[in-house]
């Protein structure tokens, strides 16, 4: 409908019909959604069907036509929902107080979107544009957008009421002092255009207005809107310092205080419907048991929600018993009744599933298993990581002990002392006389000093082992 408005109001019956070209393709348009009904696009089908069957008729009849017959169903299809709202939410209301009726907020919105059916059925077309924010009210997230701003409409409106006092004292002082910046040359359009001087702060409620509206609206404060001034002049710096306090605290600092309001009360809307649909699709609606709950058993949780406790039966045991006569009612019948006439919840199985109860002892005994399994294998780790231990301290212990005895040997062999004795006289002729032997002594010597050097160069080697060790 509004696309028709918006396109052909207003309306020329006489360009219409059109061209039999377009009326022929439209046709075929026609003829093959009607064939995609009996097909597995039956939906796309559908919409297809409706959107070409306005088309054809647009192009037959024209607009006029068009929007006499939608507007029509529109009237119809309103009223019917708003006969069947009351009726399915009747027995909430007091029937001896009408108010309780005119109390919801969701009827009288869907009263006053029929209203607008009727204004623009009757008077003028272009009503049907309020027909338009109904996709607000169905669709959440566009509804965030609003609740947004209303939320916190209390800190918002504090806020904007602290920005018109500083803008008050603004134009307070563009009044006082800065009057002749304000004189701007405009056209007339009443005198065939020709340019006019005005001061738009003659007074101080002019200069009230125009602060408001130039101010706010210039991206740079009412600087962008008083006359420049020269550097020379006695009032420059002045200027300067009054329009870096307009734009730093109204444009920057207020402005942005209700900007950030808006944008933290719209994220925290957005986190809340996460949550929710976080909650309505991992959490079963009628026991509250989450999905976790249902891994590795023998019953999935879409299996659960659908069957075992799929809300849509409880709520057709619901109606059920409301229109069922009292007298007629079961045990169980009469107990559930006299619970939600009272709006008592108890009869449902909160935390429990019978699925999850019949075969607790084997879900059990694997999920023991499962641990036992598991226990091992930490054991089985445990005692390697040990046995490791014990190794590692064995060998610390021997390399201790071989640098010990290294060290002790190294010392004694550094710090012995040579004892030197003066040879007696019979030892010199001992010495004289065997001269002839000395060559054997010499041979015994130099045996000596080998074997004890060899000695020495083991020792070396094995402290050196020790250390890479």
């Amino acid at each position: 409908m509004n696309f028709i408005v918006a396109f052909f109001y207003p309306f020329d019956d006489d360009k219409f019909p059109w061209d039999s070209s377009y009326v022929s393709v439209i046709f075929l348009a026609l003829v093959s959604c009607i064939v995609g009904l009996f097909s597995d696009f039956r939906e796309r089908a559908l919409h297809g069907l409706a959107i070409s069957s306005v088309l054809w008729l647009l192009a037959r009849k024209g607009p006029t036509f068009v929007l006499f017959v939608l507007g029509f169903f529109n009237i119809m299809n309103k009223s019917a929902f708003i006969v069947s709202y009351i009726g399915n939410r009747g027995f909430q209301y007091d029937d001896s107080n009408l108010f309780s009726v005119l109390n919801d907020r969701s009827l009288l919105y869907h009263f006053a979107m029929l209203l607008c059916c009727l204004i623009g059925f009757f008077y003028r077309s272009y009503f049907y544009s309020v027909l338009l924010m109904d996709l607000v009210h169905r669709e959440e997230t566009l509804y965030n957008v609003i609740r947004s701003v209303t939320r916190n409409g209390r800190s918002i409106v504090l806020t904007a009421m602290f920005a018109s006092i500083l803008i008050y004292l603004f134009a307070i002082i563009i009044f006082l002092f800065f009057q002749e910046q304000c004189i701007k040359e405009i056209e007339d359009l009443s005198n065939d255009g020709e340019p006019i001087v005005e001061n738009h702060c003659e007074t101080l409620i002019l200069a009230i207005i125009t602060t408001f509206n130039e101010g706010l609206r210039n991206g740079g404060g009412i600087g962008d809107y008083l006359i420049p001034l020269s550097q020379h002049h006695d009032q420059f710096f002045y200027r300067v310092i009054f329009d870096l306090l307009f734009y730093f605290g109204i444009i920057i600092i207020v402005l942005n205080l209700i900007f950030g309001v808006i944008i933290d009360t719209f994220a925290d809307l957005r986190n809340e419907k996460q949550k929710k649909d976080d909650i309505i699709r991992n959490t079963c609606f009628i026991c509250g048991l989450e999905r976790r709950q249902f891994d590795n058993r023998s019953i999935s949780f879409e299996t659960h929600i659908q069957y075992e406790h799929n809300m849509w039966h409880y709520l057709y045991f619901i109606v059920h018993l409301r229109t069922k006569d009292a007298t007629e009612y079961t045990g169980p019948e009469s107990f559930v009744s006299s619970l939600t006439k009272q709006n008592i919840l108890s009869w449902f199985p909160r935390h429990q599933a019978m699925s999850l109860q019949l075969s607790p002892q084997n879900e059990d005994k694997m999920d023991n298993q499962a641990m036992y399994q598991k226990y091992c294998e930490m054991a089985s780790a445990f005692s390697q990581l040990m046995e490791q231990l014990e190794d590692f301290k064995i060998r610390v212990d021997e390399q201790r002990r071989r640098q010990q005895r290294l060290s002790i040997i190294k010392s004694s062999i550094r710090h012995t002392p040579r004892q030197y004795r003066e040879p007696s006289s019979s030892e010199r002729r001992a010495t004289v006389q065997s001269e002839p032997s000395h060559s054997r002594l010499n041979s015994r010597s130099s045996s000596n000093q080998n074997g004890f050097r060899r000695q020495q160069s083991l020792i070396s080697q094995d402290s050196i082992d020790s250390g890479d060790q």
